[in-house]
């Protein structure tokens, strides 16, 4: 599995089947190819085979056998993940889980597009 233009691709990762479809629609409404993966071993897998060929990974935190931050983790222990940007997406209305906490807020819903794009190249 390759992509043909480098690094202009956003890996969406959710088990939600609406949230994909609709990070998909405004991503692409602003030009920006996507990938998708069902959940967190899926998508950890397209990192590991795509990931210095992805652009950026919107990532959601609460999915079932694999959750975000386990992802997070095993994408930044991957000296080749190391610096790809990671975006996470939750419908959590707060995201505080102590240590692993996340250092700033993300950007509201409708500046993904922009962020991503910008973010992808």
């Amino acid at each position: 599995m390759s992509l043909d233009n480098g690094r202009d691709a956003v890996l969406i990762i959710d088990d939600e089947d609406v949230n994909r479809e609709l990070l998909k629609a405004q991503l692409e409404a602003a030009g920006v190819k996507t990938l998708e993966a069902s959940g967190g071993v899926e998508g950890l897998s397209i990192i590991e085979q795509l990931g210095s060929e992805l652009g950026a990974v919107l990532l959601d935190l609460h999915m079932p056998k694999m959750n975000g931050f386990e992802v997070l983790r095993r994408a930044r222990a991957s000296n080749q993940q190391r610096h790809l940007p990671i975006i996470v997406v939750t419908a959590a209305t707060v995201v505080n889980h102590g240590p692993r906490a996340l250092p700033s807020p993300p950007p509201e819903r409708r500046q993904l597009p922009a962020v991503a794009a910008r973010i992808a190249g």
